[in-house]
């Protein structure tokens, strides 16, 4: 590092090329959309499962899980354009975002890929994440192909960006078929709402979660917690009712509190126990 007037400069970080090759992905015919959702019923119920097992549940975790739900309910949430054809999953490949600290770069986004997590329960899900999460990640055969991309030369990275984009199956491969990415922080407690890039058919951002004082039946007023909601959406391949209805989905398992139950509570013993963690 170097300071000059004012100012200081140092090196760019190469892994940031491979945050530039994401971008390089993003869908030109995005159309945004912002919602609330209520978030109390599964705020409680996170905080009771969490005193049960003693093992911490991530918001995270659990908007992916619901994620995953909804887009195998609705499957124009995740269909592609591929030539002249239209590609359908029926695995939901959940991809997101984990920031971890490496070094010389300070706190990066490394994207990490939840396989098949409409199958998964919600104990394997947080389990997974908290794993990932730990984890250097060194091993994982995705982060090492992204660092190696990243040292490889601007044509190289602009050229593999484009594949990716018109193939869903190596979208697929490389970072599943349908995105989630996460700005809460704790004390960020005014309403904030996240756009994301975006290479999916659908994208999901989870802005912050706040506390809203609403109008109830008896005419009294009630404090609930709403959590702020984004999605981007590709207009080329999904239309209006088809996001409609893939956010009412999504909305709906979040709302009901979906998996957060005496089920979740056993099989998060039941792993804690497998790792050695009674």
């Amino acid at each position: 590092m170097v300071e000059l007037d004012g100012c200081t400069v140092r090196p760019w970080p190469t892994v940031r090329n491979a945050v530039v090759t994401l971008l390089e992905q993003h869908r030109e015919h995005t159309v945004y959309g912002s919602t609330e959702v209520d978030f109390t019923l599964a705020a409680e119920r996170i905080s009771k499962c969490t005193r049960k097992t003693g093992l911490a549940l991530s918001h995270h975790s659990y908007i992916l899980h619901c994620l995953a739900l909804a887009a195998a309910e609705q499957p124009a949430a995740v269909t592609f354009k591929r030539g002249n054809k239209l590609v359908t999953f029926t695995e939901i490949d959940v991809g997101t975002v984990i920031e971890k600290p490496v070094r010389g770069a300070g706190k990066v986004p490394v994207g990490y890929i939840f396989r098949a997590a409409q199958s998964r329960t919600l104990a394997e899900t947080n389990s997974e994440l908290r794993e990932a999460c730990r984890s250097t990640l060194e091993d994982d055969p995705l982060v090492r192909w992204r660092r190696r991309m990243a040292k490889m030369p601007l044509p190289i990275r602009r050229l593999q960006a484009a594949r990716i984009k018109r193939d869903p199956l190596l979208l697929k491969k490389y970072h599943g078929v349908i995105g989630l990415t996460n700005v809460q922080m704790r004390g960020l407690d005014q309403p904030f709402f996240g756009f994301p890039t975006q290479i999916y058919t659908i994208t999901v951002a989870v802005g912050s979660l706040i506390n809203k004082v609403q109008w109830c039946a008896s005419g009294g007023t009630v404090t609930r917690k709403m959590l702020c909601l984004t999605a981007g959406a590709d207009h080329a391949v999904i239309d209006g009712m088809g996001m409609a209805r893939f956010a009412q989905s999504f909305s709906r398992y979040i709302e009901s509190g979906t998996s957060l139950n005496d089920d979740y509570v056993e099989a998060t013993r039941k792993l804690c126990i497998k790792r050695g963690r009674a």
